[in-house]
């Protein structure tokens, strides 16, 4: 089984995951040359597939431990919203109804709110 999961934020990609039979390969963009070579000696525990001068393709063969998955996030995930804990639940529950069948209006619940 392929998994892929493109970040976007701001117009820039930032990174790019592909999980394929057991293998994690971590696109990863950076700002600069010298931020590569920071982002590369943080994420050593990754093996190196190929390597540009601000943008690398790096290889993990196993789930990342919870620091591991840190350094990850901070180099590849770029969150760009902030949500309450009452819309995320919101937002599950309408995800609930959805994938047992019950559609009804669910997109017009998750539209408005504070957090938009």
């Amino acid at each position: 089984m392929i998994a892929n999961l493109i970040i976007e934020g701001h117009g820039l990609s930032h990174g790019h995951i592909t999980a394929c039979d057991g293998v994690f390969s971590i696109y990863v963009c950076c700002r600069s040359p010298r931020h590569w070579g920071f982002a590369e000696r943080q994420l050593a525990f990754c093996q190196v597939s190929q390597d540009g001068d601000e943008a690398c393709i790096l290889q993990l063969d196993r789930l990342p431990n919870s620091d591991e998955a840190e350094l990850i996030r901070h180099y590849c995930i770029r969150q760009t919203r902030q949500v309450s804990a009452e819309t995320i639940e919101r937002v599950r529950a309408h995800q609930k109804r959805f994938e047992s069948g019950q559609r009804g209006d669910w997109v017009t619940g998750c539209a408005g709110g504070a957090d938009r």
